[in-house]
């Protein structure tokens, strides 16, 4: 997702004396997934990165790298609606907000190296059909962050919040993919005038 989850990414990999393991799993794994998608991450990787036993793992996710997945999905989904109901009580403009987050969406990931990425876009492309668990949490974290957008567009009185609400993920997603791609903070500085130019007009 955009700058909102990057939240996730800036701390990068845990600091190990203050976080609980189940916590350190989440941050770890969620770091290498943005980085490097879902099937290119393995689990040696993630308990390195969370300097748990692999013992730990399957203490506090059963399910194994999967059900790990879904509760980053949770985590960072949670991230990102807690960022825009904030935004929805600051008293900034939706225009302001969704063009300002496309702008910090480019300085992150400029501030990585372009090393960074969408967790969500990540694990959806790394997403096969088998992985219905994770596809249904992938659905269920793109339901609530369009929902809460479409709830600043309407108190913004936007018309049709829900289809205006699908194409500022989509044009954040996509904008936030083809920078890292290109390495370039571009394409979401033109989406940001796009966003800006669509809500004003609307």
């Amino acid at each position: 997702m955009f700058a909102l989850t990057s939240a996730a990414s800036r701390q990068s990999f845990p600091d190990p004396e203050s976080a609980a393991p189940r916590q350190r799993l989440i941050r770890g794994a969620t770091a290498l997934f943005q980085r490097r998608g879902y099937h290119a991450v393995g689990i040696t990787e993630i308990l390195e990165a969370a300097q748990t036993p692999r013992g730990s793992l399957y203490y506090q996710f059963p399910g194994g790298k999967p059900e790990l997945a879904c509760r980053c999905i949770d985590w960072v989904t949670g991230e990102v609606v807690n960022g825009l109901h904030k935004a929805r009580h600051s008293g900034h403009p939706a225009a302001d907000i969704f063009a300002g987050i496309a702008t910090a969406t480019a300085a992150w990931l400029e501030a990585s190296n372009w090393t960074e990425g969408s967790l969500l876009a990540a694990l959806t492309q790394g997403t096969s059909p088998e992985d219905t668990a994770l596809a249904d949490a992938l659905a269920h974290a793109y339901r609530r962050i369009r929902r809460e957008i479409a709830t600043i567009l309407a108190l913004d009185d936007m018309q049709r919040p829900e289809e205006t609400a699908d194409s500022i993920v989509a044009n954040l997603e996509g904008a936030t993919i083809l920078a890292r791609a290109l390495q370039s903070r571009e394409p979401l500085l033109l989406a940001a005038e796009s966003i800006r130019h669509r809500l004003e007009s609307n």
